[in-house]
């Protein structure tokens, strides 16, 4: 499975980010942008709550020890920043 086709949901009110609280969220990873020369990479996410969606893009910078972008450093990533996540079954 590809990680754009996986999915991740989270049950509860969840405030994904300083301006964005949803109740019972899924989510997609939609991109994911990288500069290798300053190690600094965004991903951006889909959130969708029923019917409405909402797209909010994350900072980050790859730790030392960590040579590329891959679907492992983002499921790490998404972990993080989002402890309550499960990926749909």
């Amino acid at each position: 499975m590809a990680l754009w086709d996986i999915t991740w949901e989270m049950q509860g009110e969840q405030q994904v980010t300083e301006d964005l609280l949803l109740l019972n969220p899924t989510f997609k990873v939609k991109r994911i942008n990288y500069d290798a020369e300053t190690r600094h990479f965004q991903v951006e996410v889909i959130f969708q709550e029923g019917s409405y969606k909402h797209s909010r893009t994350f900072d980050n910078t790859l730790a030392e020890g960590d040579e590329s972008i891959d679907a492992a450093l983002i499921a790490q990533f998404i972990n993080t920043q989002f402890p309550t996540a499960q990926i749909q079954k």
